[in-house]
This record gives C-alpha cells, structure tokens and sequence, in this order.
C-alpha cells in the first residue's frame, strides 16, 4: 500500500479558525475527491504493472489548504486518490478486489473527518497545532491501513474482508 500525503500551507500568520470543511473541489484532473456515492472503477487505475505481485494498489491521502481572508480564515480538508499512482496489474481486475481497493479509499475518508472533527474541537487553533494534529492523523491512518492490509491479507482472507467491509460501513456511517 502506497500513501499519497500532499500538505499545502499558504499561510499561518492567524490564530483563529472560524470555518473547517470538507472540500469536494479538486485543481488536478489526475485526482479523485471522495465522494460517498461515487465508487472507484477500474479505469481510474491509470498506471498498469503487470510485473506486480500484488493485484491492485490505491494511492490516496488527505490534504489541506488554510485560506485566510479580511475578516475570518478557514481550513478546507480534502480526500483524494491519485489516478496516476495507483495501479492494477492487469490480471485480477475483478469487483472483489476492486472492493477492497474502495476500502483503502474509505479508510482515508473516515481519518479525514476524524482529522477535521479534532480541528474542531481545539480553541486558539494555529498553523503549529493543524501541523501537529495532521501528522498525528496521519501516523494513525498509515496504521489502520497496515492493519486492514495485515488481517485481510491483501483482501486474500475473504471471512476477514468481508469483517472489515463491515467495520469500514460502519465507521462511514
């Protein structure tokens, strides 16, 4: 499993945060916003490595921008997969594996709104302390995909693919 973490700091000269969302709105045609309705296809697997031995790899991250303007300043997080980066090898592009592809996306989403729900709680929130709260996201969510990874053993556990199906809905939920 591959981890894309792109962080964009364009300025932290404010103490105050009086909005954090989710932003859907993507610059880069070669991502994907999560988007709870919208499944990965196969298709947006662009890279192709028939010399892997794993079937599939998603590439996805969490990112975030702070915007500050005259009178508040914001913090918008999104969620995304990389098209470019990740892969299939051409030779298992099936719905299950693809699901369990999906799943790595999902897991990323859920850490995004944990990393914004922790955003929210703070008071006097500054660029040090979205830093600091980001990298402990971050180092959380690596974790968790380690761990679905390992128990499922890359989806090849099917009775413990399809518990973490069930444990990721429910978290989303």
């Amino acid at each position: 499993m591959k981890y894309l973490i792109i962080l964009f700091l364009l300025s932290f000269t404010f103490n105050s945060y009086d909005k954090i969302n989710y932003d859907q709105s993507l610059k880069e045609s070669y991502q994907i916003s999560y988007n709870r309705t919208k499944k990965l296809k196969w298709a947006d697997f662009k890279k192709v490595n028939n010399n892997s031995k794993t079937a599939a790899l998603t590439s996805s991250g969490i990112t975030y921008i702070t915007n500050q303007y005259k009178n508040y300043n914001e913090v918008l997080v999104s969620c995304v997969f990389d098209k470019n980066e990740s892969y299939c090898n051409g030779n298992n592009n099936t719905d299950y594996i693809l699901n369990h592809e999906q799943k790595h996306f999902d897991i990323t989403y859920i850490f995004c709104n944990k990393f914004i729900n922790r955003l929210k709680e703070q008071n006097n929130l500054n660029g040090d302390k979205i830093l600091f709260i980001y990298n402990q996201i971050i180092n959380e969510w690596e974790e968790y995909q380690k761990k679905y990874d390992l128990e499922t053993n890359n989806s090849i556990n099917k009775v413990e693919q399809e518990r973490w199906n069930k444990i990721v809905e429910l978290q989303l939920n």
